[in-house]
């Protein structure tokens, strides 16, 4: 999550808005976004995890697996990244400016 923050200027000059969410509750949320001066929204999947289970990102042991989704403004899927290609922001960066 600190490359997403590191690179905040390109996204928002690429009309993107980063959404993080995880499966922490709200208290433990807060906490890394004031550690981390996150400047995007962290959501709660929690307790239910209903998001990440429908996204198919619910791990057995209850974690969500690290995913990015670019989803385009009509709510189509464009570009998934996992595991460290969610960490590698080299494509998500591409695929954002070839939306605009």
């Amino acid at each position: 999550m600190t490359r997403y923050q590191d690179d905040i200027d390109y996204f928002t000059e690429h009309d993107t808005e980063i959404l993080a969410i995880s499966v922490d509750a709200r208290p433990s949320q807060k906490k890394f976004a004031e550690e981390l001066g996150a400047e995007y929204r962290l959501l709660a999947d929690w307790p239910d995890k209903e998001v990440s289970r429908r996204y198919g990102v619910l791990s057995e042991r209850g974690f969500s697996q690290r995913t990015t989704f670019l989803i385009d403004k009509q709510g189509i899927i464009r570009r998934i990244d996992s595991g460290r290609d969610a960490m590698d922001l080299t494509g998500i960066k591409g695929a954002c400016a070839n939306l605009g």
